[in-house]
């Protein structure tokens, strides 16, 4: 007994040394850096800032009330992407006037502009982009943009859009611009999917890959050398974070960054399930799992979950799953709720070890069996636009392998892969 009671207290110090060794440090945001700074960066501008609900400091305080009380600082307009200033809507969002600090909010997500008689495709969606930037007007009395919003590291979430019409506005009326960044929850590590040769849209921001593996202002750096924007800009790094760190191992305080990404797993499985946004499967929204559990009516739970627990895909498992969409546990309108008071039947994914589970691979292989399923029912034509590559939708239109469809960007992606290393930030 005595010698149990001697090794269990020298486990203790050697624990004890070890943590004193290796102390747990909080990841700090780019806010938290500024904040420390005392604002130095932006004394005596005035600031337009570009944010959301998920734009917080390392103890929740919101950046609209930081800069707002802080010295020598005149914050002047507030702008507010998809899903608003509050992060409540889940539809299209107006101007208006923020309740707490008096400043008007302009929207950078109305509905897209009609289109022009004859104009391309290509021109279209260039309109649509610049239209959701801030506008040159609401510019004039401001010396600096300001972003800070909490980004997924998906191609086709749209801050990441923001962020380039942002820049696209700086540009044209020369103004300074300030990432204040912040970390990938999904982890920078990992690329995944095609990138994109659709032409430019609010889903496809710029050719990047559907998990591009870099924080915002990363992209941000990208964007403007490689579109040529010469914006004078300045990325406030994040500390403490690598890219290897998942957003439950940095400290920070979880806010949804949009209704529907109500969890870390989420977050990880939405750049694969995203895919079949606009098929006519159930994404989980109105349920208390979004984008961790997918269903329609036509699906046989029981047989679509034993095909995809056959394919043995790392890192994740699966079980049968009824649900029904409610108005109750969604935040947009009635009428944007897919499949709403309609039962449901599907899977549930579940990560069983995120390091290995591949979410591209994951979605694909969950078209690929729906298609083989249910080819009258599940609407494949619109995945194209999600995808962002006519190659690689022609290949799985056709049944093509799932090595003959990866192997279709392979090249695209490990050119990605190089053009991305001058523009990272962080260490691996």
């Amino acid at each position: 007994m005595k010698q149990l009671l001697i090794s269990t207290f020298l486990a203790l110090l050697v624990y004890k040394s070890l943590l004193g060794a290796h102390p747990y440090t909080r990841s700090l945001n780019g806010i938290d850096v500024l904040q420390r700074e005392q604002y130095v960066l932006l004394q005596g501008k005035r600031i337009g800032l570009i944010t959301n609900h998920s734009g917080q400091n390392k103890d929740g305080i919101p950046t609209i009330d930081l800069l707002a009380q802080a010295k020598g600082i005149t914050l002047v307009a507030l702008f507010s992407p998809e899903h608003g200033i509050r992060g409540e809507a889940d539809s299209d969002v107006g101007d208006s006037v923020d309740a707490k600090t008096h400043l008007p909010v302009y929207s950078l997500y109305r509905a897209a502009p009609k289109r022009l008689p004859n104009q391309s495709n290509n021109d279209y969606q260039e309109m649509i982009m610049r239209s959701r930037g801030p506008q040159l007007s609401q510019l004039e009395s401001i010396d600096a943009l300001v972003f800070d919003i909490q980004d997924i590291g998906a191609r086709f979430y749209t801050y990441a859009a923001t962020l380039k019409a942002s820049l696209q506005a700086a540009s044209e009326a020369h103004k300074d611009f300030y990432v204040l960044d912040r970390i990938n929850p999904i982890s920078g590590l990992f690329v995944e999917g095609p990138v994109l040769t659709d032409p430019i849209n609010f889903i496809g921001f710029h050719h990047v890959p559907i998990r591009h593996g870099m924080t915002l202002g990363e992209l941000a750096q990208m964007m403007n050398s490689e579109c040529h924007l010469g914006v004078r800009l300045k990325v406030i790094s994040c500390e403490n974070w690598t890219r290897s760190m998942w957003f439950d191992q940095t400290g920070l305080p979880w806010k949804d960054p949009s209704p529907a990404i109500k969890t870390l797993n989420a977050a990880i499985l939405y750049p694969g399930l995203c895919l079949m946004e606009g098929t006519s499967v159930s994404l989980g929204r109105g349920t208390t799992q979004p984008f961790e559990q997918i269903g329609a009516p036509y699906i046989d739970a029981k047989a679509l979950t034993q095909a995809l627990t056959t394919l043995q895909l790392p890192g994740l498992a699966f079980e049968a799953v009824h649900f029904t969409p409610t108005d109750t546990l969604y935040r947009g309108p009635k009428t944007n709720l897919k499949l709403r008071n309609t039962p449901c039947n599907g899977v549930r994914i579940i990560i069983t070890d995120r390091n290995k589970c591949r979410s591209i691979d994951l979605g694909i292989h969950v078209i690929l069996e729906l298609e083989k399923l249910y080819p009258e029912s599940f609407k494949l034509s619109s995945i194209e636009r999600f995808l962002g590559d006519q190659k690689t939708f022609d290949l799985i239109s056709s049944g093509k392998s799932i090595t003959e469809i990866y192997s279709s960007f392979s090249k695209e992606l490990e050119a990605f892969n190089k053009r991305r290393i001058q523009y990272l930030l962080y260490p691996n």
